[in-house]
């Protein structure tokens, strides 16, 4: 069964909304409004939406959004107004930021994750530096 945003879903016993998909999953937000990932098979139909509603969330999907639209929505968990950035003065915090998290400590998470998922946060990174290189029209050294 496939479900639209703006159905009302049980999962559990607890009733959501369904926000929008997630890879092959459903974005659902329950009635505090935390959102959460679920699948189709462990949810049931509580009623069908009469009005096609717009997703609440954007949830970028791994394949089509870029690592800049990646960070931002992370940046807005704690910060509604975030943006992405547009002229070179805007990119600064943003290489301030993505150095931080480059540092052995953080990039490793000190010690938490392995060597592999360390690599791949790298990469991401590094992906995202050259988004802002890009946006700010020259190239950008480290600290």
């Amino acid at each position: 069964m496939t479900f639209n945003p703006g159905d009302k879903v049980a999962v559990y016993g607890i009733e959501y909304t369904v926000l929008g998909t997630v890879k092959r999953s459903y974005a659902v937000k329950n009635t505090q409004g935390k959102t959460y990932k679920v699948t189709a098979a462990n949810m049931k139909l509580i009623s069908r939406s009469a009005v096609e509603v717009e997703p609440e969330v954007s949830i970028p999907t791994a394949k089509n959004a870029s690592e800049l639209s990646r960070m931002l929505e992370l940046k807005k968990i704690f910060d509604k107004d975030a943006r992405m950035p547009v002229t070179a003065s805007e990119c600064q915090p943003w290489f301030e930021s993505i150095e931080c998290q480059m540092s052995p400590e953080n990039l490793h998470c000190d010690g938490e994750i392995s060597r592999t998922q360390a690599m791949r946060k790298l990469a991401s990174l590094k992906r995202a530096w050259k988004e802002l290189e890009k946006i700010q029209g020259k190239k950008q050294q480290t600290n």
